[in-house]
């Protein structure tokens, strides 16, 4: 199926803001893999940790602001896991697909949608982000506020640098964080 100009330059242009967005954390938390783990060969990759490494005991995430980049069903997973516990939950995907809208099989199946019903009707503070530029982004560690964390920085992060001032959530954890500097909502 053909998409028309104007769907094409909507889709360019919401990645063209969401890349120019940043977000810090000191863990990252990827779940981007259908079977195997597929690791991005992003910069700064070394940096995370990803869905086999880390523990989904909701305590450990405790009122923590956690956020999960990956749009399949071991990412939803996760997110249905701790929701309830964290703070807030930001999830990071490259696009939206049900497997009833797509017909494939590796898509998001119902039963692990639930965090997309709390974002819609925002009876928890569950946000999903979409679509996300992931291929176009750098990891790197950096001190905010007096605390290490990762910075996930879009395309156009050099040239906004000099405006990041602000930030929301500072309870966070190295691997599973991202604190937006822009307020991202």
């Amino acid at each position: 199926v053909k998409k028309s100009k104007a769907a094409a330059e909507t889709a360019a242009a919401q990645n063209a803001t969401a890349a120019r967005k940043r977000w810090n954390c000191k863990r990252l938390l990827v779940a981007t893999g259908m079977y195997k783990e597929n690791i991005p060969q992003w910069d700064g990759v070394h940096l995370t940790e990803s869905y086999g490494e880390v523990t989904l005991d909701p305590t450990h995430y405790a009122n923590k602001t956690v956020a999960v980049i990956g749009g399949g069903n071991a990412a939803f997973e996760v997110v249905e896991a701790l929701m309830g516990e964290t703070a807030v939950i930001r999830q990071f995907a490259r696009k939206k697909s049900m497997a009833e809208n797509t017909h494939y099989p590796g898509s998001l199946r119902s039963v692990n949608a639930v965090a997309l019903d709390n974002d819609k009707l925002k009876t928890l503070d569950v946000y999903f982000h979409h679509p996300f530029p992931l291929h176009h982004i750098k990891i790197r560690r950096e001190v905010y506020r007096g605390q290490e964390r990762l910075c996930i920085v879009g395309p156009d992060e050099e040239r906004r640098a000099a405006r990041v001032n602000s930030s929301w959530g500072d309870r966070v954890e190295r691997g599973h964080s991202l604190t937006n500097r822009e307020r991202f909502v």
